[in-house]
């Protein structure tokens, strides 16, 4: 089960690492930060770290003893933000602090990934297609542009 997890980690970063080389392709560099960065971060804060926390589990906590579950700590993370952890569920020291990280840095991302690209295009357009305005001028005028041209 956990060794699935882990490949569909793989699965998923690869996914998203190879879009970056149709951005590039396609000279798309709003694309590259605005889609591709937000989406790794977000990834690898949620699920690369869910995949740590089963490293971690596997190599360093004693199969002897009754072990945490993952998936109350990955519940955990976000419907008890900021909260302490109870020891039975605490799989490392600084588990609360690293977790908040976590959250904040992913939740950033997601306005990040869905707002930021069409905010910047729409943005560009408006400034491509802004009106001007033909200034007039009097006849004072034409004889100071007469002047400057002889």
């Amino acid at each position: 089960c956990h060794c699935r997890l882990v490949c569909r980690l793989a699965e998923l970063h690869s996914y998203v690492r190879d879009k970056v080389g149709n951005y590039r392709y396609f000279g798309k560099t709003l694309d590259i930060w605005f889609t591709f960065v937000p989406q790794l971060i977000f990834l690898w804060c949620i699920i690369g770290y869910m995949c740590f926390l089963i490293f971690y589990k596997w190599f360093f906590i004693d199969s002897g003893k009754e072990q945490p579950s993952i998936l109350i700590a990955m519940i955990d993370m976000f419907l008890s933000f900021g909260e302490d952890i109870e020891e039975d569920d605490l799989i490392y020291e600084g588990q609360k602090y690293v977790q908040m990280v976590l959250v904040v840095v992913a939740l950033c991302m997601v306005p990040i990934m869905f707002a930021a690209k069409p905010l910047i295009e729409q943005y560009n357009k408006n400034k491509d297609t802004a009106h001007y305005e033909r200034l007039s001028y009097d006849s004072d005028d034409e004889e100071l542009i007469e002047r400057e041209r002889n």
